[in-house]
């Protein structure tokens, strides 16, 4: 059995072999650890030297082969002759052929289809002229459409809400309306403006913008059928209280247009709604006093 002595000389040298081997492993571990992170930074930044670094490169030579240039002549003149052409086009469209197509075939909305397609067939060609203008030079073709946005910013104004109003269908020619205190009969939509005329046979211009802020009262027509109710209460003894009968006598009524829809509504057992169409309030009231007289007179035959 080993000593006292023997154990406390060796046990030192034990200590200081543990240590040794535990610091060399601890050291090797964090060695591999910063390597491995090392090349996982130079990896990432390579990537991201692909990914931003290269395509900004080409933006930049783009921009710079873009500026080098100059807008070509031909090109220029071959955008205003496209837009001379379909201007021409459409100029014929509206003052003959449109025309034209409504006295023979009797075609009502001809010219609401032509304003249709000119306006689709404009901003084709605006958005085609602004693309050959930025892919021929940069600056100047960036420059130039801000420019115009700026100096005609009161004409798109208007360009793009006479734009709402065709499209809308809410306003026709022949309507009559009042904006601003101003009334008259629409005659005429122009680019920037509508056109209307006065009872004092005064043609005014007023700009589209102001449809925008301003409330507008639109006249109705005479002879135009609007839609009216009527509540009609049976009594109580009266023995078919079905819509399909209440119906029946609403066709049966001579005043009552028959191309137009009619509903009729049950409020309860006895109260029906009836939503028709009349040109006025005589055709109105003649209805009214018809279904009247019809339910008091089948009430009292049933007696």
């Amino acid at each position: 059995m080993p000593n006292q002595d023997t154990i406390l000389n060796t046990l030192p040298d034990s200590i200081e072999t543990i240590v040794k081997v535990d610091t060399i492993i601890v050291k090797d571990t964090i060695v591999h650890t910063i390597n491995d992170t090392i090349s996982k930074t130079i990896t990432t930044i390579d990537t991201v030297k692909q990914t931003i670094i290269q395509p900004a490169e080409e933006s930049i030579q783009f921009v710079a082969h873009n500026t080098e240039q100059t807008i070509p002549f031909l090109l220029i003149l071959g955008l205003m002759v496209l837009g001379a052409i379909i201007w021409v086009t459409f100029k014929l469209l509206s003052d003959y052929i449109t025309p034209y197509l409504k006295a023979k075939y009797k075609i009502k909305r001809a010219n609401l289809f032509v304003y249709r397609l000119k306006t689709i067939t404009w901003s084709v060609y605006v958005l085609f002229c602004f693309y050959q203008l930025i892919t021929s030079h940069l600056i100047i073709g960036v420059a130039l459409t801000v420019f115009v946005a700026l100096v005609g910013f009161n004409f798109w104004k208007d360009f793009f809400t006479g734009i709402y109003l065709k499209f809308s269908g809410n306003l026709n020619t022949n309507d009559k309306i009042t904006i601003n205190q101003l009334n008259g009969k629409v005659i005429k939509f122009n680019t920037r403006n509508i056109q209307i005329e006065t009872v004092n046979d005064e043609i005014l211009f007023i700009p589209y913008r102001q449809f925008l802020d301003n409330a507008v009262s639109k006249k109705i027509s005479k002879g135009e059928m609007r839609s009216k109710k009527i509540i009609l209460n049976l009594p109580q003894n009266y023995a078919d209280n079905t819509v399909k009968h209440i119906e029946k006598l609403v066709f049966l009524c001579p005043w009552v247009y028959s191309h137009k829809p009619i509903k009729v509504y049950q409020i309860d057992d006895y109260s029906f709604e009836i939503v028709i169409y009349a040109s006025d309030d005589f055709t109105f009231n003649k209805i009214r006093e018809y279904l009247r007289n019809r339910v008091a007179t089948t009430s009292s035959d049933e007696k």
